[in-house]
């Protein structure tokens, strides 16, 4: 899998065969906000040779690519879908399409 995490470099990514998409635990707050286990992200850095942090230090929109892309893959092989994920997938879509590069809170847009 290959994202770009900033518009300078694409960065190939490495999901560890064991790490299932699950084990992301996404979730949204009250407030729309996305959770999710940042432990797993760290594995996946690690795997992908990143520094610890790398996405988190990165624009949302990376952190979200990468979510995005892995959950496409999941669902390609065969996974179930996550109704969290569904939504990323469609808000990284529009704001895609829209040309938008900041995201707002839904309903905030």
């Amino acid at each position: 899998m290959t994202t770009k995490p900033d518009a300078a470099r694409a960065v190939s990514i490495v999901i560890p065969r064991d790490l299932e998409f699950s084990a992301l635990r996404l979730a949204r707050d009250p407030g729309g906000d996305v959770s999710f286990d940042a432990g797993v992200i760290g594995r996946i850095e690690a795997a992908s040779g990143l520094p610890e942090g790398f996405f988190m230090g990165q624009p949302e929109d990376a952190l979200a690519g990468l979510i995005v892309q892995w959950y496409e893959a999941h669902l390609a092989d065969g996974g179930d879908p996550d109704p969290i994920a569904e939504d990323l997938k469609a808000e990284v879509g529009a704001e895609d399409a829209a040309g938008q590069h900041v995201s707002h809170a839904p309903g905030r847009a």
